[in-house]
Formats: structure tokens, C-alpha cells, sequence
């Protein structure tokens, strides 16, 4: 059996296995920001749920190939597998320079979380990255039927919207009504916990 390699040389019965897990990214990242709305009073899930979103947005950024990247991505799952040719999307203004802090506060333990605040204003993550997958799923060509479910929640039901238009861009309406800011919460040396969202 032929394994996919990179750029365009992967099977087409990979490529819709890997789809499955394209919408999975994409359910859940919909999924904590709805969550997000009402962030949980308990501090261990809130910060569970912010993290979990966080992780999502990471990965959906690194599979749309947004141009702000600049690591090596080997046998990684991309856009560019799905829709050839796929244009690398610029980093939207809401997005730039976040993905270098999600790195250093969520996946990697550094220094640098000492002066980094704790504060994420996934309000405009959310619309941000709600355009950059209408357009991957506006590009789809022959393989739209993959990736049915997220084009069936009229993009993302927390209030951004991704119209077709005839023309070879989304156009997206963004009302996104999830909470302003989250603030992760680590517990007080006193025992109360700090930060409100």
C-alpha cells in the first residue's frame, strides 16, 4: 500500500482518512468556543477547556499552512494535500504572533511564560479562524462530501458565518459572542484563585 509522503503524493483512500481527523480539529475548536461563552467556574476546567481549544486552533493553523510558520512539516495532514493548488493564506491580524505564544505557554515549558499573560481573547481567534477554514472549504473541489458536517454548520454555529459567494472567496459575517477574554487560573500560594473572565 502506497503511504502518503508529503505534497500531493497521497492516495485518495489516505486522504479521507485523514479528513476524518480534519473534521475532528474542526468540530472541537467550534465546540470549546461555544463552550467558551460561559467559561466553567472551576479553574481546572476552565483552564482544561481554554487549553483544549487553544491546541485545536494550533493544529487547524498548521494544517491551512498560514504563512507565519517556521518549522518543517514532514508527514503532517495539510490543506495543500486536499485542494492542489492551495494558496498558503496570509496570517490574519488576530492571529499573528499568537501561535509562537500558544507554543511557549501550552506546549512547551519555558521562561517565557513568566512575563506572558494569561489572558486569550478567543473572540477574535475564532473569527479569524473561521475564515481561513471557509476558504479551504470553499476551495475544495470533488472532495467537498469529506467535510460535510463543518460545511453543514453554516461554518460555525457561536455566530460566524461563512456565506458562498459566485466568486472564488468566502465572504464571512462574524458575530461572535464568546466570552471576550478567558484568563487561565493557577491556584494562589494564599489558596484563592486569581483572575475572573
Amino acid at each position: 500500500m502506497r503511504r502518503c509522503h508529503g505534497l500531493r503524493s497521497c492516495p485518495e483512500g489516505e486522504l479521507q482518512k485523514a479528513a476524518d481527523d480534519v473534521n475532528y480539529e474542526m468540530r472541537m475548536l467550534r465546540e470549546c468556543s461555544q463552550r467558551l461563552r460561559r467559561p466553567p467556574h472551576d479553574p481546572v476546567l476552565r483552564n482544561a477547556l481554554i487549553e483544549s481549544y487553544l491546541l485545536h486552533l494550533r493544529n487547524l493553523f498548521h494544517f491551512l499552512g498560514v504563512r507565519e510558520q517556521r518549522h518543517e512539516r514532514g508527514r503532517d495532514v495539510l490543506a495543500e494535500h486536499f485542494v492542489v493548488p492551495w494558496k498558503r493564506p496570509d496570517c490574519p491580524a488576530a492571529l499573528r504572533g499568537q501561535m509562537d505564544r500558544v507554543n511557549k505557554r501550552l506546549a512547551h515549558l519555558t521562561y517565557e511564560r513568566l512575563t506572558m499573560s494569561d489572558q486569550w481573547d478567543v473572540r477574535p481567534f475564532t473569527g479569524a479562524m473561521a475564515g481561513l477554514v471557509g476558504k479551504f472549504l470553499f476551495a475544495l473541489k470533488g472532495r467537498q462530501g469529506w467535510f460535510q458536517e463543518a460545511q453543514n454548520a453554516a461554518f460555525w454555529q457561536d455566530g460566524v458565518v461563512v456565506r458562498w459567494s459566485s466568486t472564488d472567496q468566502s465572504v464571512m459575517t462574524t458575530t461572535v459572542s464568546v466570552s471576550d477574554v478567558v484568563e487561565f487560573s493557577r491556584p494562589d500560594p494564599g489558596g484563592s484563585e486569581r483572575g475572573n473572565s
